[in-house]
């Protein structure tokens, strides 16, 4: 396999789960000010983008909520929206016919230009809601079909590699934002007037139902968090995306024909492991803020060093 097309399916790997996660916290966003005060809403609409990376306009009460929608969903030319990621996306399995199934592509086009030609309107929330639930219906889709005809090889790894990293530096940075304003409550019991808060959290990374099966409707802070950080068994945990990527490393190691200077991958790797497995109680008793900075720290600099030997280095990467 050439570095390019590695290239094009890390980022096709992160391009469709970085969608997936903004369409999803728009739904939930909406969801939520639909059923709290009003005066709060331009605030959620800040900590939201606030949590993508996006740094909104210094007055919080000028985040208007159509604009948020135009500019961050439908604005092609806007990186940082999901209409952009979902063409990249695109673009990178353009590149990679003689790799993906014709199925998985026609689903991919079917999404953009789904996407693309939506035009919901801001007073109507049904036809928002509408919207969320087909597009997050086309993306599992995607997913589903990546699970079903892909052959697992180097180039499964490097997808799921560009997915699990990308979903790992997501959840941290949804958590470090929402624990900012909710640190004081992690070994407390839930405020009742901030109950749809964590509920929100939940449904944010498709965790709520699960969280019911695990704890019924007991709703404890310390209790999201061992579903959300450590789980070993919750495809949405931190601790789960970092085995992923372990396994996906390891399986791009076993195809590799000449052996790979990555020590510093693996240090890398080693680090993250270390902090998503170090347990509740020492997560209670920690700076939330340090604890979830430093694995967004660590996912940047993994996925530098994997650019580094792997993708960048002049024909570093060739596979039987």
């Amino acid at each position: 396999m050439l570095c390019s097309l590695a290239d094009n399916l890390f980022w096709l790997g992160r391009y469709l789960k970085r969608a997936d996660h903004m369409i999803r916290l728009f739904e939930v966003n909406l969801e939520i000010m639909t059923n709290s005060n009003y005066h709060l809403t331009e605030y959620r609409w800040w900590l939201m983008l606030t949590s993508l990376g996006i740094v909104p306009q210094p007055n919080k009460s000028s985040t208007r909520e159509d604009e948020i929608f135009k500019l961050y969903l439908f604005d092609e030319k806007n990186y940082q929206s999901a209409l952009y990621c979902i063409a990249q996306a695109r673009m990178n399995a353009r590149q990679l016919r003689s790799i993906i199934s014709s199925e998985i592509f026609e689903r991919i086009n079917e999404l953009f230009l789904a996407v693309k030609s939506a035009t919901p309107q801001e007073d109507q929330d049904s036809r928002w809601h509408d919207f969320f639930k087909k597009t997050k219906s086309q993306l599992n889709l995607i997913q589903g079909s990546t699970q079903e005809v892909m052959l697992r090889d180097d180039g499964w790894a490097f997808l799921q590699l560009g997915k699990y990293l990308e979903h790992l530096g997501s959840v941290a940075s949804l958590l470090n934002v929402f624990f900012s304003d909710y640190q004081d409550q992690v070994g407390s019991q839930v405020k009742p007037s901030d109950y749809i808060e964590w509920v929100g959290l939940l449904k944010s990374v498709s965790a709520f139902e699960s969280y019911l099966k695990v704890h019924t409707n007991n709703l404890k802070p310390e209790l999201i968090v061992d579903l959300l950080v450590f789980s070993q068994v919750f495809p949405q945990s931190i601790r789960y995306s970092v085995d992923k990527i372990f396994s996906a490393l390891k399986k791009i190691k076993e195809c590799s024909k000449q052996p790979m200077q990555d020590q510093e991958i693996h240090e890398a790797l080693h680090g993250l492991e270390v902090v998503s497995k170090s347990g509740g109680e020492e997560f209670i008793h920690s700076n939330r803020g340090v604890y979830f900075n430093e694995i967004q720290r660590k996912c940047i600099h993994l996925n530098n060093l994997i650019y580094k030997t792997y993708i960048e280095f002049p024909n570093s990467y060739f596979v039987n």
